[in-house]
């Protein structure tokens, strides 16, 4: 038996959560303040992005090649449909008001990155959630791209997933949901 297979397997249960997301959307529209769920949401696609990195065995992931299922698996659970739907669909009145609220709520304490505001640390995780899920269908993409360290690369959507829940973690409309 392979223990991330085994892994995967018991997370894949709670897959579930943001199995439709936007079919969750339309219904939180009908809610009074659509803005504070979206926020809601926000946190819970990060903890589940920080869940999943958490049952990484990162030894083990440092030798995969691309093309490596138990590497795809990993990858194409990782979630960013929020953080899309917050970055490019401001239009809605419920985005509009999480990515105002973002845009005003100013940096996190990072000295390796001095973005100017949360919505650059949700762009990122974004960014690189979508570019590895993209790599991950490519057809020998080893030979096709220049070698990213995978590993790195997934630690680094993890220490910016860290410092974006740690920030979420002060705003009082998501307290309840704190763990």
């Amino acid at each position: 038996m392979n223990p991330i297979n085994d892994i995967i397997s018991e997370a894949e249960a709670g897959t579930n959560l943001f199995f439709n997301i936007f079919e969750r959307i339309e219904k939180a529209k009908k809610l009074k303040d659509f803005g504070y769920t979206v926020l809601r949401m926000l946190y819970l696609e990060i903890s589940w992005n920080l869940d999943m990195l958490d049952i990484v065995n990162w030894r083990e992931l440092s030798n995969a090649a691309y093309q490596n299922n138990n590497l795809k698996e990993i990858i194409g659970r990782l979630e960013n449909s929020v953080a899309e739907v917050i970055l490019i669909n401001a239009s809605e009145e419920g985005q509009r008001k999480v990515f105002d609220l973002l845009k005003k709520k100013g940096n996190i304490d990072d000295s390796e990155f001095n973005y100017n505001n949360v919505l650059q640390y949700v762009s990122f995780y974004y960014l690189k959630i979508k570019m590895l899920n993209e790599i991950i269908k490519l057809n020998d993409a080893n030979k096709l791209l220049i070698k990213i360290k995978i590993n790195a690369r997934l630690q680094n959507i993890k220490k910016r997933l860290i410092e974006l829940k740690a920030y979420l973690d002060k705003f009082e409309e998501l307290k309840e949901l704190k763990r």
